[in-house]
């Protein structure tokens, strides 16, 4: 764990660094994240999720990116048995990644790994139960570059696997470039 976090610290640093040279990205995404069912009894749910992303390029192969990110549409149900409507929503999470990437004209194909930590939220009338738990991260993605500043992304996102519970799906957005 202790590792994690320090390769996660390092990756920041990093983005941090690239950034003052003005050789970053600023994006925002929304995901359609569905995830394995441990609250409802069925298959599996989907929630919206809105997503913050701040990226320095390291070099013309490697980005260190940051995302922070929180549901905006939670999976709402109503139990069966006590009648209680539930909600599941994830208070926050924290991304920090590492991007290899790939230019080939407007079109950049990535992939990405890191570690994210995750808050979740289980609410009813008959109260309320959160956790938080850290695990690695993948991407597999496009930014499509529309002149120098402005993009469009596309990609496959694993927020997590906590506890058997995956979270997967696909997100889209927009960057702005520093540079």
């Amino acid at each position: 764990m202790k590792k994690l976090l320090g390769s996660a610290a390092g990756a920041a640093l990093i983005m941090v660094s690239s950034l003052a040279q003005a050789n970053g990205y600023i994006g925002v995404n929304y995901a359609q994240l569905e995830q394995d069912d441990r609250f409802f009894g069925g298959e599996n749910f989907e929630t919206g999720e809105a997503i913050a992303r701040l990226g320095g390029h390291i070099n013309p192969y490697f980005a260190g990116e940051l995302r922070v990110g929180t549901t905006v549409v939670p999976e709402e149900d109503t139990e069966v048995v006590t009648t209680l409507e539930t909600e599941v929503r994830h208070e926050y999470y924290i991304s920090a990644m590492l991007r290899l990437h790939y230019k080939m004209g407007f079109i950049t194909p990535y992939v990405a790994a890191g570690v994210s930590r995750v808050s979740e939220k289980l609410e009813n009338s008959a109260g309320s139960d959160s956790s938080t738990e850290m695990d690695t991260s993948y991407a597999a993605g496009i930014d499509l570059n529309f002149g120098e500043r402005w993009g469009l992304n596309a990609e496959y996102f694993q927020l997590a696997d906590i506890n058997g519970a995956k979270r997967i799906g696909p997100s889209v957005g927009f960057f702005f470039n520093f540079h």
